[in-house]
């Protein structure tokens, strides 16, 4: 592919990838192609990756950027102070959704005295509701909501079919057809 490079309002190119970095190519220079509605920061382009990386290594030590020794702002949640890809401004993150890990464990527990599929409805609550606070704490509260609802989902529907079962057991010893069963 052939890009265009805009460093300090001067438009160079076409040139291919391997050329951008030998042309002054850095992540916070402007890159275009064909194709391409506008202008856009070779650091937010995949493909130029690597070169990015590749031009870091390259450049005179006089040129580099120094290195920051100030810790970053950390925020109550275990995030960053930054701008996160879900939609969210992390620093105003809403709250933690409920992971509904006491429910899917119950769920489970009382699973066991029903049917087979149960158990197994459970468990997978209890993954579910386990990925609630990495997705959280990686700055993705949509997936974190997900997950919860998810865990709430399945031990509703483990709880469910728990009663079925047991209901239709009382029925069946009721009407003895459980005791007149040969095993």
């Amino acid at each position: 592919m052939q890009y265009y490079l805009s460093n300090n309002g001067q438009q160079m190119g076409p040139f291919d990838e391997t050329q951008l970095v030998a042309n002054g190519m850095t992540a916070n220079s402007h890159v275009w192609w064909e194709g391409q509605a506008g202008w856009v920061l070779a650091s937010q382009v995949p493909a130029l990756a690597p070169y990015l990386q590749q031009s870091q290594y390259q450049q005179p030590y006089s040129q580099q950027q120094p290195y920051s020794y100030e810790q970053p702002a950390v925020q109550p949640y275990g995030g960053y102070a930054q701008q996160s890809t879900y939609g969210y401004n992390q620093g105003q993150m809403p709250e933690r959704p409920n992971n509904n890990m006491t429910m899917a464990i119950i769920a489970t527990i009382v699973s066991l005295c029903g049917c087979c599929i149960g158990p197994i409805l459970g468990i997978i609550a209890i993954v579910q509701a386990s990925s609630v606070n990495s997705a959280y704490d990686a700055g993705d509260y949509n997936r974190a909501e997900s997950k919860a609802k998810s865990a709430k989902t399945l031990s509703i529907i483990c709880f469910i079919i728990t009663a079925i079962s047991l209901i239709a057991t009382i029925i069946l010893y009721a009407t003895g057809y459980l005791e007149n069963m040969n095993y």
